[in-house]
């Protein structure tokens, strides 16, 4: 659009006008063209391309939050609304504008790591009373080093303390502190988390204050044993959820289903009662493994196992020894088994099924390997009576999800509805109906919510908020703008005593590289190696090449 400017002075307008005037004068439009100035996009799914055609909106923002949240790329959040849109065209902005949105979710909690974390770990103390944590900090009021533990894994150690697995792993995160998990072995065999930490360095002091705090956490029950396992998978981070999804999945599976028997054998039974299925099913395996072995009578209580035919899984062609005094209910073999696993092997099934002993004694059946029906399927406390029902998902959450699910739907029904003048009237008609509805329904609540703030009573949150009065409004103001500092921790919380009212606490130092510091080239004279020669290909001596040794 091209438009021609006049300037004439009128000193009266001017004095009138003084804020408006430019240069002295006012402008006139004597002559405008309403004609482009510019090439036209003739395909409106290319609008999306020009800056100021294309936007996110509001609902759909808080769903890519959500995304975000949950680790989905960029890339992937793309191909989802374009499941929405129906197809990529559809989608009214490019990748590009969510990478952006993305950098400014991940603004919003820059800087502010440690205030996140400490009030992730108040919010989990309130629904958690035995969730456990403590941090340590520097001179500079920085966060030196960070323990936490939840209060399942506490309630876990208390029966799987006998052995613990703990290393740090390399230092991928932005502040360069190594991650320390406290790993066990539940009664199902499968890994647990004890707890972890964050530590500044790998120096002694930092690993004394961890095991305090990790001796604290547990009531001061020690480890019978803990090892260090330098293996890549213990420096892998293990996630929480999902090893007590699986470890709910086990307990479920002993609980609601019954085995396979191999046998109608009296022990099998008894062991299916007694362990939980994972244990069960490697009992029930050296029962199996038992029918590969022939059984001797030597002398008084000790018997001979020799080799059938093949080798034994895990036992190979060995033959074993066993003594078993079944006066005194007391077995051992030489393989020990027993003591490793804690589980009876092969070789005392088979004398014991010779013997006619059809019931296992209790000193061999360990309490680390077995269940209990009110514990492994009751809350602790007593929290299943209480809340007996399922838990429902966050309003905010659910909000979020029918919001995709309808407007898919409306997608849908817009797209049959486009085809001709009947079907857009027929959607327009229930369209108006469906406003009108929602319109009665939005007042309804409303005035259910204004009758529950009158008497005191917390509504859930899908009810619609009542007009705040101006006392309000100020009081939500300075709410927002006291959330806007850095959260401070009172003296009265249990996990940190020691930091003031007025301290802040800030984040670890950022480091400038990640991973294990390389070890340093700058070795002592009596350390370096004499770097071996190459070695001729035909006659294996030092110092020659192939092509010049002669073949005899």
């Amino acid at each position: 659009m091209e438009i021609d400017l006049n300037m004439e002075h009128d000193q009266e307008m001017i004095q009138e006008g003084e804020d408006d005037v430019v240069g002295g004068g006012w402008w006139y439009v004597v002559h405008s063209s309403d004609e482009h100035n510019h090439p036209l996009l003739i395909k409106p799914s290319l609008t999306k391309f020009l800056r100021s055609h294309r936007n996110i909106p509001v609902e759909e923002v808080h769903f890519l939050r959500i995304l975000h949240a949950c680790n989905i790329p960029t890339s992937r959040q793309m191909q989802l609304m374009a499941r929405f849109y129906e197809n990529l065209e559809n989608v009214p902005y490019i990748a590009k504008d969510i990478a952006n949105l993305r950098a400014s979710f991940r603004r919003e909690h820059h800087h502010h790591d440690m205030q996140d974390t400490l009030a992730y770990f108040d919010r989990m103390k309130s629904e958690d009373k035995d969730f456990f944590y403590k941090i340590k900090l520097d001179e500079e009021d920085r966060v030196e080093n960070l323990f936490w533990v939840d209060g399942a894994s506490r309630r876990a150690y208390t029966n799987y303390h006998d052995c613990v697995s703990f290393d740090t792993t390399y230092l991928t995160n932005e502040y360069k502190m190594p991650f320390a998990p406290f790993i066990g072995i539940n009664n199902h065999g499968q890994s647990v988390q004890f707890g972890c930490a964050f530590i500044r360095n790998e120096l002694s002091a930092s690993f004394e204050w961890m095991f305090r705090m990790f001796l604290e956490a547990m009531d001061g029950i020690a480890p019978t044993n803990i090892i260090t396992d330098q293996d890549v998978a213990m420096r892998t981070a293990i996630v929480q959820d999902k090893i007590l999804n699986v470890e709910r999945k086990a307990e479920s599976d002993t609980a609601l289903s019954d085995p396979d028997f191999w046998c109608r054998n009296p022990i099998e039974k008894q062991m299916a009662k007694a362990y939980t299925r994972n244990i069960f099913y490697r009992f029930q395996r050296e029962m199996m493994e038992s029918m590969s072995y022939h059984c001797t009578h030597k002398i008084a209580y000790q018997f001979e196992l020799t080799i059938l035919d093949g080798p034994v899984p895990h036992y190979g062609y060995r033959n074993y020894s066993v003594m078993a005094n079944w006066e005194e209910g007391t077995f051992s073999c030489n393989c020990c088994k027993f003591e490793r696993d804690g589980i009876l092997c092969c070789h005392i099934l088979k004398v014991m099924t010779q013997i006619g002993i059809h019931q296992i004694p209790e000193a061999y059946i360990l309490k680390r390997w077995t269940w209990d029906a009110e514990e492994a399927l009751g809350e602790p406390g007593g929290k299943d009576k209480e809340n007996s029902g399922k838990k429902e998902m966050p309003q905010e959450a659910w909000s979020t999800m029918v919001f995709a699910s309808l407007r898919e739907d409306f997608t849908k029904v817009a797209k049959i509805a486009c085809r001709s003048q009947d079907g857009n009237k027929i959607v327009r008609t229930h369209l108006k109906a469906m406003k009108q509805e929602l319109d009665v329904l939005a007042r309804r609540e409303e005035k259910k919510a204004r009758e529950a703030a009158e008497e005191n009573i917390t509504m859930p949150s899908s009810s619609a908020p009542t007009e705040p009065d101006k006392p309000a409004t100020a009081e939500k103001k300075t709410r927002r703008r006291r959330t806007s500092k850095p959260i401070t921790v009172p003296t009265t919380s249990p996990s940190l005593p020691h930091i003031s009212t007025n301290s802040h606490i800030q984040n670890p130092p950022v480091s400038n590289t990640k991973g294990r510091p390389q070890e340093s080239t700058n070795k002592a004279p009596l350390d370096l190696a004499t770097k071996k020669g190459k070695l001729c290909g035909h006659c294996k001596k030092p110092g020659k090449q192939f092509r010049s040794v002669r073949k005899d």
